[in-house]
């Protein structure tokens, strides 16, 4: 068994309803649905260290699934525990195949760029005739070992930044001091949840005024977080269109996995779209 990037607790908020341990994981890159155990889902071999994989059980998500329940059952929780499901949030925005692939990329993208700025610089310098040819071919030799690190394997300290589950403490703060608003499905649709399933405007951020955050609890719940005014703090029951919003929403930004509670055709249509032409909720 792997190491899961989607805790198997959390995703049995989604489970099937005639069979507890299963959940169906709809694939978007091989337009795919299967039935599985949610021991087998959202889960890789090697995926983290050891001892983070210990830390994440332990201090993330034992306490913030506890938190999850609380919310999902109507319950107040205290700033505390505001605060250990923001950790578990911001780690869950954190650990995620979606959240490494992106930081791979912008490696690649980001390390072409400085790589040819050095040269550059060295042909300044052997057309200025500020280095001897002995340092221009050791600079030349460094520059080259450095490209083939970036765009072949990274170096290990790189590649265990990207591969750390663990949230600035920024990226904790930002979720924490959003105004909270637990929303209530209604009608037959029941929210979705994916293997990136913390979802923001990311050309906004989380800090900006029109920035939001969405997080499905569990198939009846759903998590909306934003700077505007919050009237009350009790459960938001919400209509049929809007579940069907926040679930294309969710359902888009999903790096290749969505998870529902039963075998809908529309939710693999659904992570087709792009998750930029959706636009910030609307409250009545």
């Amino acid at each position: 068994m792997g190491h899961h990037y989607v805790p198997q607790r959390y995703l049995k908020g989604f489970h099937s309803p005639d069979k507890a341990s299963h959940i169906w994981m709809f694939d978007k890159k091989q337009d795919t649905s299967k039935h599985l155990p949610i021991t087998v889902v959202a889960q890789q071999s090697g995926y983290y260290e050891i001892e983070d994989e210990n830390s994440l059980n332990l201090n993330v998500e034992i306490p913030g699934n506890d938190v999850i329940d609380k919310l999902c059952l109507g319950e107040q929780i205290s700033e505390t525990e505001k605060q250990e499901l923001s950790l578990y949030i911001a780690t869950a925005i954190r650990r995620v195949p979606a959240a490494r692939h992106k930081a791979h990329a912008i490696t690649k993208q980001t390390a072409p760029v400085v790589i040819a700025e050095y040269r550059a610089e060295i042909e300044i310098a052997r057309q200025s005739q500020f280095a001897s040819e002995e340092q221009i071919n050791f600079f030349e030799s460094a520059v080259d070992n450095v490209e083939t690190e970036f765009t072949g394997c990274p170096t290990d300290e790189i590649r265990k930044f990207i591969e750390t589950p663990w949230p600035s403490e920024s990226w904790v703060h930002a979720v924490f001091i959003a105004k909270w608003r637990v929303l209530k499905r209604t009608g037959s649709s029941r929210f979705l949840t994916s293997d990136n399933p913390a979802t923001f405007f990311e050309a906004y951020g989380m800090n900006h005024p029109d920035g939001e955050l969405i997080f499905p609890l569990d198939s009846n719940h759903l998590l909306h977080g934003s700077h505007r005014r919050v009237l009350n703090s009790d459960i938001v029951i919400i209509p049929e269109r809007m579940v069907k919003e926040f679930n294309k929403r969710t359902a888009s930004s999903a790096h290749r996995f969505v998870f529902y509670h039963e075998n809908a055709g529309w939710v693999l249509s659904a992570s087709k779209n792009h998750p930029e032409t959706f636009k910030r909720t609307t409250w009545t």
